[in-house]
């Protein structure tokens, strides 16, 4: 989110945030802890933000939602691979940049960073 931030920021545009729900519907409890902590990334002032809630998979909802919306950059924090259709099929950030039609910037996650602080239930 920071990255995203700072980018939008220094070009003045507007940051599309999304968030997916793994799954077939939203989560309340989910929905407001990651707002709260997106919040509290985004600074003061925020830049333009328009938020986007999906259900579904990542990697389907991340393309439909920047291609539909005529985004002209996605953000995404790469994780390390941590299933074992990670190690054969590539990360979600992995396969985004394979088939997205809008370019793709893959941010690593420090080390404990974002698994951390979603345990903790803070998104």
């Amino acid at each position: 989110v920071v990255t995203a931030r700072d980018w939008a920021r220094g070009l003045d545009a507007e940051l599309g945030l999304l968030h997916v729900f793994e799954g077939s519907e939203e989560d309340e409890m989910e929905r407001h802890a990651v707002g709260e902590n997106v919040a509290s990334l985004l600074g003061d002032p925020p830049p333009r933000v328009r938020w986007h809630w999906s259900c579904g998979r990542p990697l389907t909802e991340i393309r439909r939602v920047a291609e539909g919306e005529g985004y002209d950059l996605v953000v995404i924090a790469e994780h390390g691979r941590d299933t074992w259709t990670d190690a054969f099929l590539g990360t979600t950030a992995e396969r985004l940049m394979r088939s997205s039609e809008v370019p793709v910037l893959a941010v690593p996650v420090a080390p404990g960073g974002m698994k951390a602080r979603r345990r903790s239930g803070g998104g």
